[in-house]
């Protein structure tokens, strides 16, 4: 055994031998049972006709302590110094391959204990990386599902920046101003107007509507006159032949297209008959409708999901409705 410890040493193994390791007046089952056998990546139990009778051989290799190592994958590697003595091993130990080393052949077979040392060590350092590993992505994933739970709703933490941000900067009223327009003999006159301030995310709800895909000043007009409904004003002192005139709008096209709530797109241009109208032009120009953009439609559901949709156009009235000169409008 002296001998089999010094060529392991010599191979680069870290050998522990009772003989070199136990301490003098350290209790030496302590020393086998606690800080020897349950500290290496291999067990070698080398049996000769003396050892297999020693009853504290018997309890290295007893049945539990077998069980114990392999649960923990250490390695038992089992050798017997003649062939007869295999026998004499309990049947769990037979069952083993256990191979006969001895002077005669210790040379030949000293390389193949070497390897399966070496083999043990790796196989357990493998196991114990991924084992390491396994824990790290299931702490991972447990960290993760934390991140999930503590997540406000379907929106990722930059998008619902994003999207508070937008509200925040629309936050503002902006005047609008309606004129009452007569027609005298084919000219048509302002005879009063109407200022109304509106505050401009109230509009955000009532655009982009199923069959409104382009986003144009109009479309803002349309939808003031319907909530603002200054006709309705208009009534409470009737003159013929008016109309009424939407003077100043609301144009949030740049910041729409900043935030990215709209998308510039080409349209095609028209033809006139099998030849296109830019035939009789210099050049080409291109054509381009503002859409709106899917971001909208989400940014939409951002404002339910948190309860911050408006139900209605938010206005209130600046001036009182006059025969007199128009009022300068507001800057």
């Amino acid at each position: 055994m002296q001998r089999i410890y010094d060529d392991f040493r010599h191979c680069q193994i870290e050998p522990w031998l009772d003989s070199e390791e136990i301490r003098h007046g350290q209790p030496w089952l302590d020393a086998i049972f606690e800080g020897g056998i349950p500290t290496c990546n291999c067990v070698l139990v080398y049996l000769t006709p003396n050892s297999i009778e020693s009853a504290l051989v018997k309890k290295e290799i007893d049945a539990s302590i077998i069980s114990k190592l392999r649960d923990n994958h250490i390695a038992f590697l089992p050798y017997v110094s003649h062939s007869e003595l295999r026998v004499k091993l309990r049947p769990d130990i037979q069952a083993l391959q256990t191979p006969e080393w001895n002077e005669a052949n210790y040379h030949s077979l000293l390389p193949r204990v070497v390897a399966e040392v070496w083999r043990s060590f790796m196989e357990r350092t493998v196991l114990a990386a991924t084992s390491a590993e396994k824990v790290r992505r299931l702490e991972a994933e447990l960290e993760v599902g934390r991140l999930k739970s503590q997540q406000a709703g379907p929106f990722a933490e930059g998008e619902d920046r994003d999207f508070r941000y937008i509200w925040n900067a629309l936050d503002r009223w902006e005047p609008v101003i309606f004129q009452e327009l007569q027609d005298k003999t084919g000219y048509k006159m302002p005879v009063r107007e109407l200022t109304v301030v509106v505050r401009q995310r109230s509009i955000l709800p009532f655009l982009a509507g199923p069959n409104d895909f382009e986003h144009n000043e109009r479309s803002i007009s349309h939808i003031l006159r319907e909530h603002v409904q200054p006709s309705l004003l208009m009534k409470e002192s009737p003159v013929d032949n008016t109309s009424i005139h939407l003077a100043r709008c609301p144009d949030l096209t740049q910041e729409f297209l900043m935030f990215g709530l709209i998308e510039r797109r080409e349209r095609p241009q028209r033809q006139v008959g099998e030849r296109r109208l830019s035939t009789w032009l210099s050049f080409e120009p291109k054509l381009y409708t503002l859409v709106y953009t899917q971001k909208m439609e989400r940014f939409k559901y951002w404002l339910a999901f948190n309860g911050l949709l408006p139900k209605e156009i938010e206005w209130s009235k600046e001036s009182e409705w006059s025969a007199e000169q128009p009022a300068e409008p507001n800057k």
